[in-house]
């Protein structure tokens, strides 16, 4: 929830992209931007007719152009539908969580040692990899409830899979197979951005988000209160501590095929993006996103030539894909190791390490209430920065030598925490920092990008965590994910300025316009006291805010100019056609 409310702001602003033949009037002055907004407002009234008088002047606008035109055509999905998507996802997340502290256990069933929980981890993040994009393009081809349904057989048939694995191969195969179920989780989002009312959306995908985050915790709890199962057999089959996970899973499945008799299966239009206009009526286009990322991939290499396009701060953009994958990479070494690090050093069982991952989340969910506060004083990119020392300081007090030697219970929990915290925070706050950078631009394509780097952090950071662990000791893994999270506090450091985004209430983002074409001490004394002597000179961080506001409009001015010419010359070309000497007019 506080993901989605620190970058609303981002989204409602810069949500627009205008289809060819409908560029909004532009301004060199400082109404550029008012009629930027008077321009989607004029569409309005000219589409609307009298109905857009009564419009709130401040609601976001969407793609028929009011607050109330998101609605899908035809029935919406009622609140038992959306209650079904929130507990697909619910699902996603406890089927990845529940088998973590019993993982190892049931690899030694096999003699198998620490590297190979890195390769059951990765290949299921493998499978939710590869996934993803199939089942949301089968959602958009045949409806969400026949990609639903498909995702829960096949979940079901892994963990029973998972269940009954008489060799380590076929438990590698189950968590695959399931890990391609869980990718269900995309068509489920998908979902309930298009098939639920505008008073609806906020909250069903808040409670989606929520569901993710509870997931992760319970799935650990439910492993630790089955594994107190005593052992049975029922015919060939055995239920015990290790293998209970997989029919716990087949159970939560089960709950949700009923309820797919009775849903409603809302489908989008055929290009859910653009608003087809009737007849005297205008098209706009704007970019529809969930703020959260899917774990899907970028669709297209074509899609790369994105980052070439003016207004990008590339940049900004590869220094917050590189931090996605860190943040991801650490975070992988608790899924990997946590439970051998504590089965070897404490002597734990399935049943302690279960409270230890349902504590993790919980820590989670912590540091995002404790951020809610912080946000109000500090900027986006100055608490993402104190929340990577955070998690820094957390990998830090785990790290001892011989790295072979394990570090007492009472330390290895601060550290465990403290980096939990540090990692929940940082990744909330990168989310919504690199929408706001982007607000301008097509944020469903360049999600995928920080989706695709989250998700390559999860297959290769429990490969290196288990092998490293394994052979080296884990004091050495800790020791390495300190120094990865060190390079990406450096690189922030530096980049620090390029991370700037202007808050909701920075009046400097909106003063910043009196001239594109002025300099930028002009700007900056423009601003530095917009509402009378009595306000206070800007300090270095503001003035540098200003700076880089200021040369982003210049920047936008500069394309402005380059379109114009360009209309200008095609338009000269269409109309003052040139023929050669030796070509004539009637052969042309």
């Amino acid at each position: 929830l506080i993901i989605m409310s620190r970058v609303s702001f981002a989204t409602s602003k810069g949500g627009f992209v205008e289809p060819p033949g409908q560029t909004p009037p532009h301004s060199s002055s400082t109404e550029d931007e008012e009629n930027h907004v008077s321009y989607h407002h004029s569409i309005n009234a000219d589409t609307r007719g009298s109905k857009s008088h009564s419009q709130d002047p401040t609601a976001p606008l969407l793609p028929h152009g009011d607050p109330e035109s998101q609605v899908p055509e035809g029935p919406t999905a009622g609140k038992k539908d959306i209650a079904l998507m929130v507990w697909i996802n619910f699902l996603s997340f406890v089927c990845f969580a529940i088998v973590l502290p019993s993982l190892f256990p049931f690899l030694k069933t096999f003699g198998k040692g620490e590297s190979w929980v890195g390769w059951a981890v990765a290949v299921n993040s493998l499978g939710t990899f590869v996934a993803s994009p199939i089942l949301g393009k089968w959602a958009d081809w045949r409806g969400a409830r026949e990609a639903i349904f498909v995702s829960l057989v096949i979940m079901i048939a892994g963990n029973f899979l998972y269940a009954i694995a008489m060799n380590v191969w076929v438990l590698l195969i189950a968590r695959f197979i399931v890990g391609c179920a869980a990718a269900n989780y995309a068509p489920a989002s998908a979902y309930l951005s298009y098939a639920t009312s505008p008073k609806m959306r906020t909250a069903a995908m808040g409670l989606n988000s929520a569901a993710g985050i509870l997931g992760f915790i319970l799935g650990p709890v439910i492993a630790a209160a089955v594994a107190a199962i005593p052992e049975f057999h029922v015919w060939k089959a055995t239920i015990n501590e290790t293998t209970s996970p997989g029919w716990a899973s087949i159970v939560l499945s089960l709950v949700a095929v009923p309820f797919l008799i009775t849903f409603t299966d809302v489908r989008p239009n055929k290009d859910p993006f653009v608003f087809k206009p009737t007849e005297g009526q205008v098209s706009t286009r704007r970019i529809l996103t969930n703020p959260i990322p899917s774990g899907g991939s970028v669709r297209s290499i074509d899609s790369i030539r994105q980052l070439q396009q003016p207004g990008v701060p590339v940049v900004a953009v590869l220094v917050c894909l590189y931090l996605q994958f860190v943040f991801y990479t650490a975070f992988t070494v608790f899924e990997t190791i946590g439970s051998p690090y504590t089965i070897h050093y404490y002597d734990w069982h399935i049943k302690e390490n279960g409270y230890l991952f349902a504590g993790i989340g919980a820590a989670c969910i912590l540091a995002i209430v404790i951020l809610q506060g912080f946000s109000f004083i500090a900027s986006d990119r100055t608490i993402l920065l104190g929340s990577q020392v955070v998690m820094l300081a957390g990998f830090a007090i785990l790290v001892n030598y011989p790295f072979k030697e394990g570090v007492g219970l009472v330390r290895f929990l601060i550290g465990v925490f403290t980096a939990s915290m540090g990692f929940s925070a940082a990744c909330a706050l990168l989310i919504a920092l690199f929408s706001k950078l982007l607000e301008n631009q097509e944020m469903g394509m360049m999600m995928g990008f920080l989706s695709t780097a989250g998700s390559a952090a999860r297959i290769v950071g429990p490969l290196a965590a288990g092998y490293i662990m394994n052979y080296l000791g884990a004091s050495l893994v800790f020791l390495l994910t300190t120094a990865l999270l060190l390079t990406a506090l450096v690189l922030n450091i530096i980049f620090y300025r390029r991370l700037y985004t202007p808050s909701i209430t920075d009046t400097s983002a909106i003063n910043s316009t009196v001239s594109h074409r002025s300099s930028s001490s002009s700007s900056a004394s423009a601003i530095k006291d917009p509402y009378g002597p009595h306000k206070k000179p800007l300090n270095k961080e503001q003035e540098a805010q200003v700076e880089a506001i200021a040369e982003r409009n210049r920047q936008k001015e500069a394309k402005r100019l380059r379109r114009e010419e360009h209309e200008k010359n095609k338009r000269a070309t269409l109309t003052e056609p040139q023929y050669s000497d030796n070509t004539s007019a009637h052969t042309l």
